[in-house]
């Protein structure tokens, strides 16, 4: 299984850097370089493929403390501090990269909400625990929708649509909520291409709660923008319906018959310029 990116930060991992070299210092590590270099290619070989547990060497349900020893051991291990001895200076980065997915794996680990997510997301059920009901299992899919929800809502801020769209489509697959559903298809909307998975979004919100008028105004400017008027207009009508002072509604309405106005007038005087020709024409040949 492969890793999503983590929740470090350059000051948590410096921390840790310097705490297991501290202990190096105090007790090197007593293995042979070939040894050493072997396991290493090896880890760096299957970091991709490898949980969070496999890394760790630990199995699902493993105690605190077994984790905090494998943790100790495998950081060691793998401290970039070995890359010059070794002759692996070329391999520093990489060796970085698997120091700080260790530090993970074991901050992960050891916090009993965060493995929990990571088990559920890796589909990973512990061995040696009581399975959880169904109703924990929905309590934790929840409390993982909130979290794509709240991180969709950052990125939705900053501008970075692409990017919110990806995590709010996570979100309401844990946790399929009017308020998740709107924001993803007012992130699509901003797509000219994702105009009809915007409205599809959009409607599964109103679907969740059909009493918001803001939520039905916001579907109906979608197909508006798509240029579905007739579709667009019922759900201005919808927002109306629920409050009629509703000022987006009543300004999406009138957009539509304008356009209806514009449309209306240039076929009428169309047809009476054909009319007219062909009345010239006729009292010519006359």
């Amino acid at each position: 299984m492969q890793s999503s990116k983590g929740f470090l930060d350059q000051n948590i991992t410096r921390r840790f850097l310097e705490r297991i070299g501290e202990s190096l210092e105090r007790e090197p590590l007593d293995l042979p370089p070939g040894t050493h270099r072997a396991q290493l290619k090896g880890l760096l070989g299957n970091l991709g493929e490898m949980t969070f547990y496999q890394l760790l060497d630990v199995k699902p349900g493993a105690s605190e403390e077994e984790i905090h020893r494998a943790y100790s051991e495998l950081a060691k291990l793998v401290h970039p501090s070995h890359a010059t001895p070794l002759g692996m200076t070329a391999n520093l980065g990489a060796l970085e990269l698997l120091f700080e997915r260790a530090t993970e794996a074991y901050l992960t680990l050891n916090d009993p909400d965060r493995s929990r997510i990571y088990q559920m997301a890796a589909g990973i059920r512990p061995a040696d625990k009581v399975q959880p009901s169904a109703e924990q299992r929905r309590e934790e899919q929840v409390l993982q929708g909130e979290r794509f929800l709240k991180v969709g809502k950052g990125l939705a801020i900053e501008g970075r649509y692409h990017d919110a769209v990806q995590t709010l489509q996570q979100a309401v697959k844990l946790d399929p909520k009017a308020e998740a559903f709107a924001l993803l298809g007012e992130c699509q909307s901003h797509n000219p291409h994702w105009l009809k998975d915007s409205a599809k979004s959009f409607q599964a919100a109103v679907e969740l709660s059909p009493h918001e008028p803001q939520l039905r105004a916001q579907l109906a400017q979608v197909l508006e923008k798509g240029g579905n008027a007739a579709r667009a207009e019922e759900e201005f009508n919808n927002a109306l319906a629920l409050d009629p002072e509703f000022a987006d509604a009543q300004a999406g309405k009138e957009r539509l018959r304008a356009r209806k106005r514009e449309i209306v007038v240039p076929v009428a005087s169309t047809w009476d310029s054909v009319k007219a020709w062909f009345g010239k024409k006729s009292g010519e040949g006359s």
